[in-house]
């Protein structure tokens, strides 16, 4: 993934691996993230943290996050270590979260504690000052009848007006079950995905094996707008290209794009 704003860049990628515990599923990550702030010539980067699905087998299901992640600054000794506790007995454990801001004489220079669900507080070492640095928005209104979805997740879906025209047919907006979901059309949402997936499976047969008969593999297929490379860590990470934009800018009219998601459906 890719994000851009005024002044930063976040990219990142990740690949999960589930592992069940009897009573929970660890997804555990094999990630990478980097964020650079090109004015200041600044890139910081890490990894993320487990996701733990508890209480599968009774109790109230909770998600909550363990381990360790370490986030390191490009051409600098200076870190933070962040510590994600999973839940013990005490159940004021829950969703807790410690660190630790190393300086570049490797002596701790901060330290971070709160809940990563509610708020995170920041206490200097030496002066011994303590202000909040990150606190949850509240939720809008009637949030239980979306999902419990923040503001800025209920906008994750939303095509602007000047988008409209620009955005590809691969799109994930533009999934009509999606849709569906939204304007809580449990039924037709149900029939879409469905006849997404039917019509998405056809073409993968007929990718692998055009000439029909006997299945074969399917011929690898390369990202177009995403390369790899080695991150200030020499980790191999992903990074986008930045030809989407050139293409969006042409509303993509020197590519075949398969229609992912047209399903013609008279409700």
């Amino acid at each position: 993934f890719c994000a851009e704003g005024r002044g930063y860049c976040l990219e990142g990628h990740e690949h999960v691996k589930s592992k069940f515990l009897g009573r929970s599923i660890d997804f555990i990550p094999d990630s990478s993230n980097r964020l650079e702030f090109a004015d200041k010539n600044e890139e910081y980067t890490w990894d993320n943290a487990t996701t733990r699905l508890s209480n599968l087998i009774f109790g109230d299901m909770f998600v909550e996050l363990a381990g360790t992640i370490t986030i390191r600054k490009n051409n600098s000794k200076a870190r933070c270590e962040l510590v994600f506790h999973p839940t013990t007995w005490l159940e004021n454990e829950r969703y807790k979260v410690t660190g630790k801001i190393f300086g570049e004489d490797g002596k701790v220079a901060k330290s971070l504690s709160g809940h990563w669900n509610g708020s995170v507080v920041l206490k200097n070492a030496s002066t011994k000052e303590v202000e909040t640095i990150w606190e949850k928005a509240p939720l809008p209104p009637d949030a239980e009848r979306m999902y419990n979805f923040s503001r800025f997740s209920t906008t994750l879906n939303q095509i602007l007006s000047i988008q409209k025209d620009f955005l590809p047919c691969t799109d994930s907006r533009v999934r009509q079950d999606i849709r569906a979901l939204e304007a809580a059309d449990m039924r037709g949402a149900a029939i879409k995905k469905r006849l997404i997936l039917e019509r998405n499976n056809n073409n993968a047969k007929r990718t692998s094996n055009p000439s029909g008969g006997r299945r074969s593999f399917p011929k690898t297929f390369q990202p177009l707008w995403f390369g790899e490379r080695l991150n200030c860590n020499g980790q191999t990470e992903w990074t986008f290209l930045g030809e989407y934009w050139n293409e969006r800018k042409s509303k993509f009219a020197n590519w075949r794009l398969p229609k992912l998601f047209d399903v013609s459906l008279d409700a």
